[in-house]
């Protein structure tokens, strides 16, 4: 997919983006693991425009997927010029190798505001780019698949969008930075600094509400928490649950404690004896009454959370509403 020949007219055409001091950006917290990633772009900065001098000008990275999932996000180490119009960002189906007649499989915009001041290279440890949010569109991928994501815009310098890279240097196996002319040339060179993410599927996890309480009866009069026991298995460490993100029925946790220092309300105790720690969640009965969780014809309640390395989980129990 890559090619020796460089990119000449466009890349001399750019010089004076290089000598520029780019506004880095602030990224939104990411969501889903980690998978692609090319974390240093420190040799040029790519234009992405419109205009009478450089026409029609397309950047973009292919990548080879590593992770099952939906693909949930991108992050680039981006930057507004001037004040552009909004940055189109597709994902492109690379099966046939070729952005220029690639499929299209969605696409979403990014504005100049969302863009603010941070470090100009991406890092794995810190977030400092742009984050796009690419959930909506709905990409189911597979380890493998060849895709790229290709950037345009249609605004004149000299208000335009640039792109951190090292053009000069081939860093990452699983694809390569390209450039489409507006004589509908292409070439590859070098990578874009990037991170893809994909939300894998969710891990479907035992819970037992009211652990001990075999008929899990809540009464729609009840004034405190609900018990919610996360079952450890083989499959699954409780200990590596994000306490932040443990919610039922969209409720978070109940907290705990002093309101000027509240703790979250839970626990690590071995609910079943089966010699294996337990997460016990403590959820406001009033609350999951409140924003319609829980129902007199409420018949079960699903949790959802998050492991720290980004896997999602999921689980469902029965309970039984006392009128």
């Amino acid at each position: 997919m890559r090619s020796a020949t460089r990119f000449g007219s466009v890349v001399a055409g750019l010089t004076v983006i290089a000598s520029l001091t780019p506004m880095p950006s602030r990224a939104a917290a990411s969501t889903g693991l980690v998978d692609q990633f090319q974390l240093v772009g420190t040799e040029q900065n790519q234009a992405i425009c419109c205009s009478a001098e450089f026409p029609a000008l397309a950047r973009g990275q292919s990548f080879t997927v590593g992770v099952a999932g939906t693909l949930s996000g991108l992050e680039l180490s981006l930057f507004a010029i001037g004040n552009p119009s909004d940055l189109n960002v597709s994902v492109l189906n690379m099966f046939g190798g070729d952005p220029r007649t690639a499929p299209v499989l969605g696409t979403v915009s990014v504005s100049a505001s969302n863009v603010g001041p941070a470090v100009s290279t991406l890092t794995l440890e810190s977030v400092t780019a742009t984050y796009i949010d690419l959930a909506p569109l709905g990409i189911s991928v597979q380890p493998g698949d060849a895709l790229a994501f290709r950037l345009t815009a249609a605004s004149p310098l000299p208000s335009l969008w640039a792109i951190q890279t090292s053009i000069f240097t081939d860093r990452y196996p699983g694809g390569a930075y390209f450039a489409v002319a507006s004589d509908g040339s292409l070439a590859f060179f070098g990578d874009a600094a990037f991170k893809t993410f994909v939300q894998p599927p969710a891990l479907q996890v035992s819970i037992d509400i009211k652990p001990g309480n075999a008929f899990n009866s809540i009464a729609m009069t009840d004034e405190g928490l609900l018990p919610v026991a996360i079952l450890g298995s083989a499959n699954l460490d409780v200990t590596q649950i994000s306490p932040n993100s443990i919610a039922l029925g969209n409720v978070s946790l109940a907290t705990r404690g002093s309101s000027r220092a509240p703790k979250l309300a839970y626990a690590f105790v071995d609910v079943n004896g089966d010699a294996r720690q337990d997460l016990i969640a403590f959820f406001d009965v009033q609350t999951l009454i409140s924003i319609g969780a829980l129902g007199p014809s409420t018949t079960a309640l699903s949790l959802s959370a998050m492991l720290l390395d980004g896997t999602p989980i999921q689980g469902t129990d029965s309970i039984s509403v006392v009128h």
